[in-house]
């Protein structure tokens, strides 16, 4: 049998009427004169089976001879150019793959192989969130070798960031085929594609400019005019003309590059996709991404916003006759408010009222309800270059089941439901040097069957709220819980986050000790929504919200204040999140091409630097500080959160609480964009580090941010 497998690699197009270069390290014509000449396909050249392979089975399907059926299983195959006859270089590589429309993610070994490279076989029943069905696997390659939910030891990733794939409802066998390529962020869907060249991404230089950039093998790739396919909104564009070619020399082959320029500039809310020919059967396609556009002055002018109206507000808390609804997505052409009866999607899957939003200045879309939609539900849905989605309000004060639509909640009108609110007040603790700290679990201070709290109230925030708990046997007793905190003398507790996080499926949270549905909740989903698995009904966004103002009275009773861990710096997401589908590649810091930038380590962060973001972070820290009463922040990976952010979040909530406690870990878990230094004409480009806080922009300035010992 003849083992040699063929995929295509490029052969040069003889042909003239195209943007060639003068030099294979780089050239920057400047020439508009195209042919309209379409040159040749690109051709194809063999791989040959490795004849010394143990470790893994040889595939041998013939996908060509498939039945079309639905989708069970996929297969991702990985390629490394360091390949041996044995193929032992990838034994330690493995894959940690989730379904990116929610679910946790797990661990997938290489099992199988052919001459592309190795084969990791991934039942759709083990991955997909709902059991059945998947349409985006988001996966990560890496040499990590742990056997738990949690990454330990030392590891790489190839590439080094989160990889994903679209995933048909049916395929040939049912099998999904997916190929990754060492160093290569692009994931192909034939192995004859992941050999030639690539339209790798598009960008804005300008509204009226378009640089498409190409990764290919060969030193003498060219671009063709007539091989371009653009569209804006739907409507296909033919009015540009092509210049300043480019190609240079990047790892193990090139990058190319040119101009479009077309003659009419395009809109912030357009559309625009362009397609180019590789060969008959290979088109590659891409949006045009806005990520240089955003920090340029003109983007900033047309679009940063600076009211406090964002999400849902009311013409008046007592006798309520307007709702107000207001979103943030000045890339986007169109938003329709979703009004749902319940936050169960078990219960009513459909909205009860659709209604079209309209666009305003400053980026705004905006609807008004002439009715008071106190307890009602919401999403949004938005039609922007990642098509059409329904998504959450970022904005959102409150949120039903796991968090999929925010709830319209009338802060003022359920305050008066929890006794005492209204009048609690912070504990005096003397000066901020006299803080005794404590960190916390909600979940882990109540959740032994021995901890003396009500069974049904275990792991939740009122089982915290519970006093009076003791555990005892034959050797004494010892309190538990509420009271064993105010026996230890401290004066505030660091609780591990409790906004709304993505990895606990709140349709099913026992309140019996259990090593699954667990987590430690570093994966914001939403960030001004409180946790529904702590409540009693995650269902009922009310719920939460007046239960977890029950825990902070129980405590504020024993002299206890509370500090919230946060996670501004990156979300449990990226290409999932809200806030991305909302306004895409804004909210993250991304490379040119879109790929984010992973300080984290958890496959994003977050841009803080940007005017809408600084604004987002500074403004849910006010929101919990007012109306959670909350005495401080404990920020995560604060070395990935710009100076000018922490210095706003400290004056804007020392105003509320002139004792208010802002600290960090002053270092990042990865590299980032943001620079270390002491610059003070440059707050929004250095990372906030422990050298940071004594400058006189800090601490001179009366900025008070406070950190861990990274030394210690």
């Amino acid at each position: 049998m003849n083992k040699k497998l063929f995929v295509f690699l490029f052969t040069a197009a003889m042909s003239l009427g195209v943007l060639g270069c003068k030099s294979k390290e780089a050239n920057n014509s400047s020439s508009s004169i195209v042919e309209e000449e379409y040159g040749e396909d690109e051709v194809g050249e063999e791989l040959v089976l490795p004849t010394n392979v143990t470790r893994y089975t040889l595939d041998e399907t013939d996908y060509d001879s498939l039945q079309e059926k639905p989708t069970d299983m996929i297969r991702i195959f990985y390629h490394r150019d360091d390949n041996t006859n044995d193929f032992e270089n990838y034994r330690s590589w493995r894959i940690w793959a989730w379904d990116m429309n929610g679910g946790n993610g797990w661990w997938h070994e290489f099992t199988k192989y052919n001459a592309y490279g190795v084969i990791c076989e991934i039942p759709v029943s083990e991955v997909a969130a709902n059991g059945s069905s998947i349409t985006k696997l988001g996966f990560v390659i890496t040499t990590c070798s742990s056997t738990t939910a949690t990454w330990t030891g030392s590891y790489s990733k190839d590439p080094d960031c989160d990889l994903s794939a679209m995933i048909k409802p049916t395929n040939p066998g049912g099998i999904q085929r997916v190929y990754a390529k060492t160093k290569t962020e692009t994931v192909f869907y034939t192995q004859e594609s992941a050999f030639m060249s690539t339209l790798d991404y598009t960008r804005y230089v300008d509204m009226s400019t378009i640089r498409a950039i190409f990764v290919t093998t060969h030193e003498n790739f060219k671009i063709y005019r007539p091989r371009f396919d653009i569209t804006k909104n739907g409507q296909k564009v033919s009015d540009f003309t092509i210049t300043d070619f480019t190609i240079t020399k990047s790892g193990g082959g090139y990058q190319a590059a040119a101009n479009l320029n077309f003659s009419k500039p395009f809109e912030y809310t357009d559309t625009v996709l362009v397609k180019y020919t590789i060969s008959a059967n290979y088109i590659c396609s891409s949006d045009v991404l806005m990520t240089a556009i955003y920090d340029s002055q003109d983007f900033i002018k047309a679009n940063d916003y600076a009211g406090d109206d964002l999400g849902v507000t009311f013409d008046d808390e007592v006798n309520t006759t307007k709702t107000f609804f207001k979103v943030w997505a000045p890339t986007s052409s169109s938003m329709k408010l979703n009004l749902y009866a319940s936050g169960d999607y078990r219960v009513d899957a459909e909205p009860e009222h659709t209604y079209d939003m309209t666009l305003g200045q400053k980026g705004i879309w905006e609807y008004t309800a002439n009715e008071d939609l106190d307890g009602k539900y919401y999403t949004y849905t938005v039609t922007n270059s990642l098509g059409t989605n329904e998504v959450v309000d970022p904005y959102a004060k409150s949120a039903g089941l796991n968090g999929k639509r925010g709830m319209i909640l009338n802060f003022a009108r359920l305050n008066e439901t929890v006794t005492g609110w209204n009048s609690d007040e912070r504990p005096d603790f003397g000066e901020p040097t006299d803080a005794s700290i404590y960190e916390i679990h909600v979940r882990d201070m109540t959740i032994n069957p021995n901890s003396g709290v009500e069974e049904q109230l275990r792991g939740k925030y009122l089982g915290l709220a519970q006093r009076g708990t003791r555990y005892s046997d034959e050797r004494g007793e010892v309190t538990t819980g509420l009271d064993h905190l105010a026996e230890l003398g401290i004066t505030h507790v660091q609780i591990q986050p409790t906004y709304d996080y993505s990895s606990v499926n709140e349709e099913d949270v026992p309140t019996q000790m259990s090593e699954t549905n667990y987590n430690w909740g570093y994966d914001p989903q939403n960030y001004n929504c409180l946790e529904g698995s702590y409540s009693t009904n995650p269902s009922d966004g009310a719920c939460r919200v007046r239960e977890f103002r029950q825990m902070i009275l129980a405590l504020h009773s024993k002299g206890i204040n509370a500090i919230m861990d946060v996670v501004y710096n990156h979300t449990s997401s990226f290409s999932d999140s809200n806030f991305e589908k909302l306004v895409p590649y804004y909210y993250h810091r991304t490379k040119a091409s879109g790929t984010a930038y992973n300080g984290s380590g958890c496959g994003n962060e977050m841009a803080s630097e940007r005017y809408m973001v600084n604004k987002f972070v500074r403004e849910s820290c006010k929101f919990y500080t007012e109306e959670y009463h909350l005495s401080g922040f404990r920020f995560d990976l604060m070395g990935l959160m710009d100076n000018q952010v922490m210095i706003d979040v400290y004056k804007d909530c020392s105003k509320i609480d002139s004792k208010i406690l802002v600290f960090g870990e002053p270092w990042t878990g990865g590299s980032t964009k943001l620079k270390s230094g002491t610059n003070p004409d440059a707050l929004t480009n250095q990372q906030t580090l422990q050298g940071s806080l004594a400058q006189p922009y800090f601490v001179g300035d009366g900025a008070y941010v406070g950190a861990f010992s990274d030394g210690f």
